[in-house]
């Protein structure tokens, strides 16, 4: 994610591979079939230590030729599993790739847009996540004090796919490999219902072309490490980063994460098609630890993340203990949706780093636990070719242990306000962020919650999504306790989306509750989605009702 907060570029596993059938609008006319290519789709992780497992369950996957259709329109092509596929994303890491979809066949042409479709936690449990002993068709295994816990990871409307855009081009004469990178580590956000801790995916997808990809491989010094070292860095993310096309940030192409050796390996990063090589910075920053980077790394060309592979260092990287304070938001943040990055800039330079990123929580629009952030100094060097490197410690620009604080949101005007370290927690105060008006309009959603049994919850969020991505929320405490606990009417504004005048395409909304009763959260929780899709391409949606049973 750059420090503007608009770039994104979204992970063990055997290779998953399955007899295909095409659904929909893939035939030829008359006797001249078009002509057609062959795609391959992976999934790829950048993992986190917060989570033992984080299982999703796969059914489909779709193609369009245009980013602008909604998931119900015509046009898509729709790959069916046989049958479900569950895979636990937190084991891909470090390059590794667990291959879902296999010899795909597509039309010869150029694609925008691609929708992986996975089961709901909640749909009834599939013959794969059963084999894997789950409760749920997605879910997260966590482990505190020593115990392991279970958690359903809710996903916003599964069936209606999860959004990827880009370029895609089948060609007839080489296959399209493609690789769908997830991040665990930023994208599952814990929060709470009553007492009970549960989990949802805030998914930024994006996607590697495997035949246009190079890899770096490095490894840390774990004697810094904890617990080698009682005071030793933990929790270690390791990021390769590149310029904004603009110059004006720095933003985080690929994540990965350190083995138990110490061993790392980023791959896919991309490598546009006629260049040999690219070069990236190396973020490397973890807990109780000093913040290193590498600047200008260069790699070339690998098959398979392993050949050709740059070296980021001959002998292992070196990690310096350090201290940190912690941050939140004070007042909460609109849209709840949102993220912020802790960004840097090395002493010299003008062109900040992300070195921390998070989403809020999306029920609150605050962090549910404090951010810590380092408050040591920057630990910078060169590449030399795989060869030692000499690293140069400072203050970052913004002061010694201070930060740039970004607040961003899809077509919102992002926010951004120093951070100085101070007595924890340092508050943040972004307030709402305004729609991007340059770009999009600035529309609402409104509508009535009703209780099928007056009073049967009293408690609860209406949640607003695009494309699979949690866009805000909105408390219905306050709204369940109108007329007696039968329910009331609701307003969402400040949404992006278009006007008669001026049409916006894919600006559709899907809206699901989650609901309590805060007597029993824990037996009397339930996510009731609301079936009518709010349409903002032309503007603002009334009567997108919804009845709680």
């Amino acid at each position: 994610m750059s420090c503007s907060g608009a770039e994104k570029l979204l992970g063990r596993g055997a290779s998953l591979l399955v007899a295909l059938f095409m659904l929909a609008g893939c035939g030829g006319g008359g006797d001249s079939p078009l002509p057609r290519g062959v795609v391959s789709v992976a999934v790829t992780d950048a993992p986190s230590a917060d989570f033992d497992n984080v299982w999703v369950t796969i059914h489909a996957i779709r193609f369009h030729t245009t980013d602008a259709a909604g998931p119900d329109e015509a046009g898509w092509l729709t790959f069916q599993l046989p049958a479900p596929v569950t895979v636990n994303l937190a084991s891909l890491s470090n390059g590794v790739l667990s291959t879902v979809f296999s010899g795909l066949s597509l039309p010869v042409g150029h694609y925008q847009q691609i929708r992986l479709v996975l089961d709901g936690a909640f749909d009834p449990l599939t013959a794969s996540a059963s084999a894997n002993s789950l409760s749920w068709n997605d879910q997260v295994d966590y482990t505190v004090s020593s115990v392991q816990h279970h958690a359903p990871l809710e996903i916003v409307r599964s069936d209606k796919g999860i959004a990827l855009h880009g370029h895609f081009h089948v060609t007839q004469s080489t296959p399209l490999r493609l690789a769908v990178d997830f991040n665990i580590g930023d994208d599952i956000v814990k929060f709470m219902h009553g007492t009970s801790t549960a989990f949802t995916l805030k998914p930024l997808l994006t996607y590697f072309d495997l035949d246009n990809a190079g890899a770096i491989s490095g490894q840390i010094d774990t004697s810094g490490l904890y617990p080698a070292n009682a005071r030793g860095g933990y929790n270690l993310v390791i990021k390769a980063e590149d310029l904004s096309p603009a110059g004006s940030r720095h933003y985080v192409v690929r994540a990965t994460t350190i083995d138990a050796g110490g061993n790392f390996r980023l791959y896919p990063l991309p490598i546009p098609a006629g260049q040999s090589a690219r070069s990236f910075d190396v973020v490397m920053r973890g807990r109780n630890m000093e913040t290193i980077i590498v600047k200008n790394v260069s790699v070339t060309r690998s098959s398979d993340g392993t050949a050709n592979a740059a070296v980021l260092q001959s002998t292992p990287v070196a990690v310096t203990a350090g201290s940190e304070f912690t941050a939140n938001l004070s007042p909460a943040a609109s849209p709840t949706g949102a993220w912020v990055n802790f960004c840097q800039t090395i002493n010299g330079e003008s062109v900040p780093y992300e070195i921390r990123y998070r989403h809020l929580n999306p029920f609150t629009g605050t962090f549910l636990e404090d951010m810590p952030l380092s408050t040591g100094n920057l630990h910078t060097g060169l590449w030399n070719g795989g060869n030692s490197i000499s690293f140069t410690s400072a203050a970052p620009v913004e002061g010694a242990g201070n930060f740039s604080a970004v607040n961003s949101a899809p077509l919102y005007v992002s926010s951004a306000m120093p951070l100085m370290q101070g007595s924890s927690p340092v508050t943040v105060n972004f307030g709402a962020l305004g729609v991007n008006t340059a770009l999009v309009s600035s529309d609402a959603i409104s509508g009535s919650v009703t209780q099928g049994i007056t009073g049967k919850y009293d408690n609860g969020y209406l949640v607003v999504s695009r494309d699979g991505l949690i866009t805000t929320s909105v408390n219905l405490a306050t709204t369940l306790a109108q007329n007696g606990g039968s329910g009331g009417g609701y307003s969402i504004n400040a949404l992006p989306g278009g006007s008669v005048a001026n049409p916006v395409p894919g600006m559709i909304y899907y809206l699901y509750a989650v609901v309590w009763n805060t007597a029993n959260p824990l037996l009397s929780y339930k996510v009731i989605p609301v079936m009518t899709l709010a349409d903002l391409r032309q503007g603002s949606a009334a009567a997108i009702n919804l009845t709680l049973n």
